[in-house]
């Protein structure tokens, strides 16, 4: 993790898990590979050289617990209005930075969302998002992952009792191979300034950046079928890191 006195910026990695998940009962928690789900996004977060403080915001006590015994810093268990299943984002971020704030009697400069439900976030990812904020002018940074399967040329809409093309004139698009390169915002990692949050309720808009999420990272867990996805994608490319780690 990084350190203050480096780069003269108080930067916030904020780790969202709430209790009452609907899609994996207890998710957050649950081992996927023999960690915690929690665990996956904290290990890549403690890599970062980039922030100088890690949180874990949940309204759950036992998953407080977890993450305590993970080493997570859980400094406060949020408010339930906080935690239900209509909770907007913003609201749990700009809750977690004016405690933060508050307890620890600074300002914040830049905050980090990162979703226990993307496993696969590497530290880079963390890090590149960061450094678009801090040098290259964005107020915030949003990540995409290109879309293949289900891209915009190919979908279909219901009118009355059929079906058309969500997109009219794409005719000429049969072959997937030339389809033109589409994005889609996926949940990998938002990093913004802290104003924007805290002065203007937003974690992005149009002047924001973007960093690539690779398809094999791009995995949200959000039912069964992400979960069983999920644990065969950690679980080859954890032993692919474990080999390269153990080469000479």
């Amino acid at each position: 993790m990084g350190d203050y006195g480096k780069h003269e910026n108080r930067i916030l990695g904020i780790i969202p898990a709430r209790g009452g998940s609907q899609g994996v009962s207890g998710k957050n928690i649950k081992e996927l590979c023999g960690l915690p789900l929690i665990g996956h996004i904290f290990k890549s977060a403690c890599e970062s050289k980039m922030l100088t403080d890690i949180i874990l915001s949940t309204n759950d006590k036992r998953i407080a617990d977890v993450g305590r015994s993970l080493g997570m810093n859980v400094p406060f268990l949020r408010p339930e209005e906080y935690a239900t299943s209509t909770a907007k984002s913003i609201d749990v971020v700009k809750h977690a930075i004016g405690e933060m704030e508050r307890q620890n009697g600074c300002v914040y400069d830049f905050g980090v969302l990162l979703q226990p439900t993307c496993p696969l976030t590497q530290t880079h990812h963390i890090d590149e998002s960061v450094r678009l904020l801090r040098y290259d002018g964005y107020n915030s940074v949003v990540s995409l992952t290109r879309v293949d399967h289900y891209h915009p040329y190919f979908m279909m809409r219901k009118q009355g009792d059929s079906y058309e093309r969500l997109l009219q004139n794409t005719e000429e698009y049969t072959n997937r191979q030339h389809l033109p390169e589409v994005y889609v915002r996926c949940g990998n990692v938002y990093s913004f300034e802290r104003n924007l949050v805290m002065e203007h309720d937003k974690l992005f808009d149009y002047k924001s950046g973007h960093i690539i999420i690779e398809k094999r990272f791009n995995i949200n867990i959000d039912d069964q079928i992400d979960w069983l996805i999920a644990e065969a994608l950690v679980s080859h490319y954890g032993k692919q890191k474990i080999k390269e780690c153990s080469s000479p």
